[in-house]
């Protein structure tokens, strides 16, 4: 993109454990998207696998305090259990990840993150169109009426949540020289891919994430976003909930925004009604629809975190997620606030957002555990890293 450092778009060649971690974790969240690189559960397990284990050893070389291995020793144990409740591993990468980026720099790891997923998509984006030239696969697929892009991945809307992630680390790693018209580049970007994959979620994403970056320059902004940071959780739950609720009332209001955020409350309502709320996660990998006559559903999925979260992954997260965002918030870094109220409202549509390697803002979380404002500004670096 525009405005990028020259030094920036030179890939940085892995020199530490951690980098060989991220490296490998990026393969494995890139190739399970993608329809066109062959991959298999058992190339995923040992990727996840040797990822895990080298973040591990990132943790293992550190000297932590009594009061910061008691914290970890406590979020292991609730995490194991919940992921064996959940049969969901990649959640327990991302929190190891999380313990591993706490003392590294922050900035050099987005960037390393940036740089190698901005080459695969390249890569990825190449072979997919000359696999389309010979005739091999569609870079465009028919759904609900509508021709909307993939370029190779699984649907458009993993192709979209990709290439947002890409801005979102691009947006970070470049925030202090950005410029109005980068900015109006940028959306202008945005919406050539909202076009192409029909993701209509994502064009409210992008312009709440561009308004945001402009009002940065304003002296006020600090205190009022840190404000909004701290209690953009409760109040999107409060109202993804409210409104599912609702709908299993059969309200006319809550069927009016099921219908803006494209089925996305019905989802929600079938969840609770058919699995109810859990505390520690559920596991509900093997549930299928083929067709639901009550609901009018042929399938289901959770297209929203705050319905994931209280469904499946478990209460305690969305309560450790929402202390995370109030305690970030507390720095009144307008920067950090941005990418937490964006990660917040990116979870009404989508639930990636614990996956660090495809919604950047959740490894801010990582720097919650000790004082560590400036720092996460300015990134860190240390010896061992």
């Amino acid at each position: 993109m525009q405005g990028m450092r020259i030094d920036s778009l030179q890939l940085r060649k892995p020199t530490t454990v951690f980098d060989f971690a991220i490296i490998l974790m990026i393969c494995k969240v890139t190739f399970s998207l993608s329809s066109i690189v062959p991959y298999s559960e058992s190339v995923d397990l040992l990727l996840s696998i040797l990822s895990a284990g080298l973040f591990a050893l990132c943790i293992l070389r550190e000297r932590y305090s009594n009061k910061i291995l008691l914290v970890y020793a406590i979020i292991s144990i609730v995490v194991l259990f919940s992921v064996i409740k959940t049969g969901n591993y990649g959640f327990l990468i991302t929190v190891i990840a999380c313990f591993a980026a706490r003392t590294r720099n922050f900035d050099r790891m987005i960037k390393t993150i940036y740089q190698y997923e901005l080459l695969l998509m390249v890569l990825h984006t190449i072979a997919a169109l000359i696999l389309a030239l010979v005739g091999e696969i569609d870079l465009f697929i028919f759904d609900r009426g509508q021709l909307r892009a993939t370029f190779g991945f699984g649907n458009p809307n993993t192709f979209s949540v990709y290439i947002f992630n890409l801005i979102l680390m691009w947006l970070w790693l470049n925030f202090k020289k950005i410029n109005t018209s980068q900015l109006l580049l940028t959306g202008c970007f945005g919406l050539v891919i909202v076009l192409m994959t029909k993701t209509r979620t994502m064009l409210i994403d992008i312009i709440v994430l561009l308004f945001l970056c402009y009002l940065f320059r304003f002296s006020w902004f600090d205190k009022i976003s840190s404000f909004i940071a701290k209690i953009c959780i409760p109040i999107l739950f409060a109202f993804i909930w409210g409104t599912v609720l609702l709908y299993q009332r059969g309200s006319m209001i809550a069927y009016v925004i099921d219908s803006l955020l494209n089925a996305r409350i019905k989802l929600g309502a079938f969840a609770l009604d058919h699995f109810g709320i859990s505390i520690l996660g559920q596991y509900l990998l093997d549930f299928q629809i083929v067709w639901d006559e009550t609901w009018g559903l042929n399938n289901f999925t959770f297209d929203c975190i705050y319905t994931y979260l209280m469904v499946n992954q478990g209460v305690i997260w969305l309560i450790l997620l929402a202390f995370i965002f109030y305690k970030l918030a507390k720095l009144n870094s307008g920067k950090v606030n941005i990418f937490l109220i964006v990660w917040a409202l990116y979870g009404v549509t989508e639930v990636h957002g614990l996956n660090g390697f495809l919604c950047m803002p959740i490894f801010l979380s990582a720097f919650v555990f000790k004082s560590m404002g400036s720092k996460i500004i300015k990134g860190t670096e240390v010896p061992n890293d």
